[in-house]
C-alpha cells in the first residue's frame, strides 16, 4: 500500500509552508508534483515524490 502525504504533512517534513507547495501543483502534467486528490485535499504518493525530487534537482541543477 502506497503511503500517502496530506500537503501539510508533507510541508512540515520538508519544513515549507504549505503554500510554497501548491506552486508545484500548477506546473501541471510532467514537471509537476506527483499529487492526487482525494476529496477535498491534496495527497502526495511518499514514494512517487522522491523519485520526482531526485528528477527535479538533477533538472534544476547549476
Amino acid at each position: 500500500m502506497k503511503r500517502l502525504l496530506t500537503v501539510a504533512e508533507l510541508a512540515a517534513y520538508l519544513d515549507v509552508a504549505p503554500a510554497d507547495l501548491y506552486e508545484f501543483f500548477e506546473r501541471g502534467r510532467g514537471d509537476g508534483l506527483p499529487a492526487i486528490r482525494i476529496g477535498g485535499e491534496w495527497h502526495v504518493p511518499l514514494e512517487e515524490f522522491s523519485d520526482w525530487l531526485l528528477r527535479f534537482a538533477e533538472k534544476n541543477k547549476s
